[in-house]
C-alpha cells in the first residue's frame, strides 16, 4: 500500500495500481482486511523520509517514526495480525535530498514532503546504490480487544507500545549478522 499522492501522479498511479499498489486510506485498508487479504504497511512512510539523513547514517543510528496509531487500530478493529517486519540496507541504497524547511511547507500544502528527490548511485540519480540488504520478519502481535471490532484507545496503545517494541528488539537481535552492529534505533514520536 502507498501513499495517496502515488495514487494522484499521471503514469506513477497507473504503475502502482498495476503491480498491486493500493491507496492507504481507511476505506482501502478495511476494505482489504474484510477480504481476508493480507497488506503490507510502512507505518514510518512520509514522516520516515524526513529523518533519513546522511547524518543519521553517518551516526549510526536507525530513526523510526513511531507516532502513528492508524494502523494498530484498524489491525484491532479487523482482528488482524501485526508482524514487524525491518530491511537492513534499504537506508544506504536510497536517500531523500533533505531540505527541511521546504519539505515541512510541501507537505503541509500537499500532505507530501515536496520536493521529493531520491538519490542513490553517484549522488544524484535516483538508482539506489548497490548494497547487502537483509530483510528480516517477527512474530505476529495477535490482537486483543474486550469488544470484537471496537478497540479502545487503551487496546490501541498497548498493541502500537508490543509493535515497537517487537521492531525493536527484531532489529537489535539481528542486527549483528546484517553488519549494523554498531547502529542505534531511535524512535521519533513515542517513549518506550
Amino acid at each position: 500500500m502507498t501513499d495517496a499522492f502515488t495514487h494522484v501522479v499521471p503514469a506513477m498511479r497507473e504503475f502502482c495500481q498495476y503491480t498491486g499498489g493500493r491507496e492507504v486510506s481507511k476505506q482501502v485498508v478495511s476494505e482489504m482486511l474484510n477480504s481476508k487479504k493480507t497488506i503490507m504497511l510502512v507505518p514510518g512512510g512520509q514522516g520516515e523520509i524526513m529523518l533519513h539523513t546522511r547524518e543519521n547514517l553517518d551516526a549510526k543510528i536507525i530513526s523510526l517514526c513511531a507516532k502513528h496509531k492508524g494502523f494498530v487500530r484498524m489491525a484491532l478493529k479487523h482482528n488482524a495480525e501485526l508482524v514487524p517486519t525491518f530491511n537492513f540496507g534499504e537506508l544506504q541504497a536510497i536517500e531523500n535530498i533533505y531540505l527541511p524547511k521546504m519539505q515541512n511547507l510541501g507537505r503541509a500544502l500537499f500532505g507530501f514532503p515536496l520536493p521529493f528527490l531520491p538519490v542513490g548511485i553517484w549522488g544524484f540519480l535516483p538508482i539506489p546504490r548497490k548494497v547487502n540488504m537483509r530483510w528480516v520478519i517477527g512474530k505476529p502481535i495477535q490482537p486483543r480487544t474486550q469488544i470484537p471490532g471496537k478497540p479502545t484507545e487503551d487496546e490501541v496503545a498497548e498493541m502500537h507500545r508490543q509493535y515497537f517494541l517487537a521492531l525493536r528488539d527484531l532489529i537489535d537481535s539481528h542486527k549483528e549478522a546484517a553488519d549494523y552492529g554498531e547502529f542505534k534505533v531511535e524512535y521519533k514520536g513515542i517513549v518506550i
